[in-house]
């Protein structure tokens, strides 16, 4: 059954159970803490109610946004097991019944789920993993119910914007014409078209920062490794970072909760974090902030303004900041500084990208896809997708490189070229941790972009920050900001907070008192609620 007539059956289905329009609950922004509410107090009576809603925005509101790659054939199935749940199990389970949404590189087993992890390739659309990804089996023992993948920039190669050979172009909820940016840009349109009341994206640079930043959603990038890795196809195993996109800086502390409840692959002695479910009051109190003021200007040489509607809601949230007991401190030069060590450190580290993608690669084909799946290493891979006239130019010359890096033993490329790569990342990590240090700061203060998201026709892109916390493996926050009005119709633009490793829960703290007094949530109009009558 293809994706579409799935749809059109599952829609046909539950809408035969919403017959009293008053007495539906409205998923339409909903929070994890209204869907927790309308289940106490009988607003819901069913998680099958709840998913029967959800599918139906699916249905109306995913042929144009195409955020999603696959929906889960067994959803419904899913959310009947979770009813027959005893009070007892469901309170134990703090993500009972809430349904979310999983980027198309984190693995669903196909025993459970019957769909394929496909990295947004065509070459990989019969691609079936074994086991659930770590992340996913945490949310799923949590009581979350999967609802399907989202679409993602293919490989994540071309991740400015997410259009994949195995379903196309995801589009924005403010404005179609507009990038969702990318890769994780399936579930940044799926999250603010409510589509799921959270979903999970990676972050190799920028990836879960930008379409957060593009849609008015909360983005965390968390502390490298924080979120257990395992069972994801990787892009770049040293930047890939896993973690939530949701409405709310709330909603997002309370999927960490479950996500952070494993100690990081890497950091073995870093202890689990608590984060808070309720917005902490006085959390921003004698925080030193620095406000990095070079964001908020074009660099030299730089052709393009920036938006002055940016560096506006930069300074808004620095002041709201203020009026929370922060202390912000302004910093020049800082993000120029940053950019120039990394690029003139990058080229020497390029090869170890390649050379540590081939080793990976052929682990995860070797070792965690099904036994039906029709690609079992690196090489064969690598051959289907430059034989496959789908493929992107862009997708086949990345697939050369790196395939041309193979024949080379470790230690001719991949010793030395990683050695660079890491002595780079860690004097960007000095730069910037060392910065905070000599100012005495807690956390630091950006634009992630310098503009809103462009028109897919116009191929360029605004400068990006997602670096800073990429290449350092620091968390960063994205919040919303505020509107840029440099368009019509008006589109979201968002600040960055960025604090020391494995201060997450401190960043989500933060995040949610300025959200709880200021909230700057934009709602998308191309993906309104739903007329139960029209369905």
């Amino acid at each position: 059954m293809t994706r579409g007539m799935w749809l059109k059956v599952v829609v046909a289905v539950v809408v035969v159970a919403v017959v009293d329009d008053s007495a539906a609950f409205e998923v339409f922004e909903a929070t994890v803490s209204d869907i927790q509410a309308a289940f106490g107090n009988g607003e819901l009576s069913s998680c099958a109610e709840l998913v029967g809603l959800y599918v139906d925005r699916i249905g109306v509101y995913d042929e144009l946004l195409r955020s999603l790659v696959t929906v889960n054939p067994n959803v419904t199935q899913n959310a009947v097991a979770l009813d027959g749940m005893s009070s007892e199990e469901r309170a134990a389970r703090p993500l009972w019944c809430i349904p979310f949404v999983a980027k198309d590189n984190i693995n669903k087993a196909a025993s459970q789920f019957g769909m394929p992890t496909t990295g947004g390739s065509d070459t990989l659309r019969d691609s079936y993993a074994e086991e659930n990804a770590v992340m996913l089996q945490l949310l799923l023992d949590a009581g979350a119910v999967l609802l399907g993948s989202s679409n993602m920039a293919t490989l994540a190669l071309e991740g400015n914007n997410t259009y994949s050979t195995v379903l196309g172009q995801t589009r924005n909820t403010f404005d179609p014409r507009r990038s969702p940016m990318g890769s994780s840009g399936g579930t940044g349109s799926a999250v603010s078209a409510s589509l799921c009341a959270f979903g999970l994206g990676s972050d190799t640079d920028g990836s879960i920062q930008n379409p957060a930043n593009v849609q008015s959603l909360v983005g965390l990038r968390p502390t490298y490794n924080l979120v257990p890795p395992r069972g994801t196809l990787p892009a770049n195993d040293w930047q890939d970072t896993f973690g939530p996109m949701a409405r709310s800086v709330q909603d997002v502390g309370m999927v960490m909760n479950v996500l952070d409840n494993a100690k990081p692959v890497r950091s073995p002695v870093a202890p689990t974090h608590t984060y808070p479910t309720l917005p902490p009051a006085g959390s921003l109190v004698g925080v030193r902030v620095g406000l990095l003021n070079d964001t908020l200007y074009p660099f030299p040489g730089d052709t393009s303004p920036v938006d002055p509607d940016v560096r506006a809601a930069v300074r808004t949230i620095a002041g709201e900041m203020e009026a929370l007991g922060a202390e912000v401190v302004i910093l020049n030069g800082v993000a120029q500084q940053f950019l120039r060590t990394a690029m003139l450190d990058s080229p020497a580290s390029v090869p170890c990208t390649g050379a540590e993608g081939i080793g990976s690669w052929s682990y995860y084909f070797g070792e965690e896809v099904t036994a039906g799946s029709p690609y079992h290493n690196a090489s064969a891979v690598y051959d289907a997708m430059l034989a496959n006239p789908n493929e992107t130019r862009g997708v086949k010359l990345a697939v050369k490189g790196t395939k041309a890096l193979a024949p080379y033993p470790y230690a001719a490329i991949y010793q030395p070229s990683c050695q660079a790569f890491l002595f780079m990342r860690q004097t960007c990590v000095r730069l910037l941790e060392g910065e905070m240090a000599d100012n005495n700061l807690d956390a630091l203060l950006y634009a992630p972009m310098q503009g809103p998201g462009s028109l897919l026709s116009s191929g360029s892109t605004p400068r990006t920050f997602s670096s800073l916390s990429a290449i350092t493996g620091n968390p960063a926050l994205v919040v919303p900001a505020g509107l840029s009005y440099a368009t019509d119709p008006p589109m979201p633009v968002g600040a960055t907070i960025l604090t020391y490793r494995f201060q997450d829960a401190r960043l989500v703290a933060w995040g949610q008192e300025l959200e709880a007094h200021f909230p700057h949530r934009q709602i998308p109009t191309f993906t309104p609620p739903l007329s139960r009558a029209a369905l």
